[in-house]
């Protein structure tokens, strides 16, 4: 009886290692300048043409659609999905601006999501051109990161845990809502008389939840983009550092947070027709409230205040004429997935593929005259703002980051916080050590590379 009592021990020790050995794997700890996937990456920037070409006579224009489905779908933010929205506290949108020039279309295209889907991504890449003639490539994509938004965009099991699911309707949904956006700016699109780029400062409303440091390194800048048509009507892009979640997870109503309260104040102010808001360099940065079921309040509060320094700066923005523009997507690898389960192992990467699925990886790259945009696939931290944003400055360019770029890899910080135990990094850095200096050097290398 023993005997058969020990050799059943042994066999259900032998099948959990099995399963240890099939399900997880080391860390890779190699340096990125050692990998492959880090001299393609160098090799794709630098074959690219970095020239703009010249602006001549710019149209442009702006439409906005409703993506509140017709049923009721799952939520997605706040981790593990925590059902149906029972209501609509303010409606959710996606923006389109369109412009025109020597017979292409651009355009930048923004979503009340918790991220820009790839699945969503996807179905443009391959509908998009046929349906407005914009090359998908000339897309630039990104999202207000509200955590009170619908889900039910991102497939495979991981995809259930955190958006509730993959419902191809509400994927075909949002695409077709920012098709016909793009179709709406076209059609009213009017001779643009300038473009203007601002920014102010505003630390005191956001703080970084990662840092332990007394003085923690927060870019705390509003930077805006506003375009003029010949009539006087105008548009804005902003973009700023904090998390969109001052709305409480207990709240199961739609809401865009508080990038709704900003862009419904900048448009009810009279000073702008039209304005869209985008996740800037949001990994680690978050406002700062005192969480509570006053949270429409609290979200109020905060666009309302942003909007003001908004419009502060439209008096002294000073609108010149796009002589030059240009828009590419650089492909990009960041090496095998590696989602970490303790200091030292990680699921393995055919598992992780199986939990998530595969997707494109691109940088987004903009240039609006002497305005840089860069977009990339991933939270992407503030602190490293400082660093990029004083390098395109000596080059004479105003630099805008943002991140949900119709990829999606998780965050991307500062490499100490890698090693340090901190929940939010360890459960959303999907790819490993290491990639915040790569990150930071891909983005370096762009902006040395730009052509004045």
């Amino acid at each position: 009886m023993l005997h058969k009592l020990l050799r059943g021990v042994l066999y259900a020790l032998l099948a959990i290692l099995l399963l240890a050995v099939v399900l997880f794997a080391p860390i890779d700890r190699r340096h990125y300048s050692e990998q492959d996937f880090y001299r393609d990456a160098v090799q794709a920037i630098n074959r690219t043409d970095w020239a703009v070409a010249s602006a001549g006579d710019v149209r442009l224009g702006w439409a906005r659609r409703s993506i509140v489905p017709s049923a009721t779908a799952p939520m997605a933010g706040y981790g593990i999905s925590r059902g149906d929205f029972e209501g609509i506290h303010d409606s959710v949108y996606v923006y389109a601006v369109a412009w025109q020039s020597g017979g292409q279309w651009y355009a930048i295209v923004s979503a009340d999501l918790l991220v820009f889907p790839p699945a969503v991504a996807d179905y443009l890449h391959e509908n998009v051109q046929q349906q407005t003639g914009i090359a998908f490539e000339k897309l630039f994509l990104t999202a207000t990161h509200t955590h009170s938004s619908i889900g039910g965009w991102a497939d495979r099991l991981a995809g259930k845990l955190m958006a509730g699911g993959y419902r191809r309707e509400i994927v075909e949904m949002i695409a077709r809502k920012i098709m016909d956006a793009l179709k709406q700016a076209q059609n009213t699109a009017q001779p643009l008389a300038g473009i203007g780029f601002g920014k102010t400062d505003a630390p005191e409303l956001m703080s970084n939840r990662l840092s332990k440091k007394q003085r923690a390194t927060i870019d705390g800048y509003l930077r805006c983009i506003r375009w003029v048509r010949n009539d006087g009507s105008s548009a804005l892009l902003a973009a700023y550092q904090a998390h969109a979640i001052c709305v409480h997870p207990r709240l199961h109503d739609l809401s865009r947070d508080y990038p709704g309260y900003f862009t419904d104040s900048l448009e009810q102010s009279g000073k702008l027709n039209f304005a869209l808001f985008g996740s800037g360099m949001v990994a680690s940065h978050v406002p700062n409230y005192n969480w509570g079921l006053d949270s429409y309040d609290l979200a109020r509060d905060l666009g309302k205040k942003l909007a003001a320094r908004s419009i502060s700066l439209l008096d002294s923005m000073v609108i010149d004429s796009l002589q030059a523009m240009a828009a590419w997507q650089i492909p990009i690898s960041v090496g095998e997935p590696q989602l970490r389960v303790t200091d030292a192992i990680v699921v393995r990467p055919t598992v992780f593929k199986w939990l998530f699925g595969e997707q494109r990886l691109y940088l987004s790259v903009l240039r609006l005259g002497k305005i840089l945009l860069i977009g990339v696939p991933c939270d992407i931290s503030g602190e490293f703002a400082a660093e990029l944003m004083a390098k395109a400055a000596a080059k004479n360019l105003d630099l805008v980051v943002m991140s949900f770029n119709g990829g999606y890899i998780g965050y991307i910080t500062p490499d100490e916080y890698y090693e340090q135990y901190a929940p939010e990094v360890r459960e959303m850095n999907w790819v490993g050590p290491h990639k915040g200096a790569f990150f930071h050097e891909l983005l370096s290398h762009i902006i040395e590379q730009q052509r004045n």
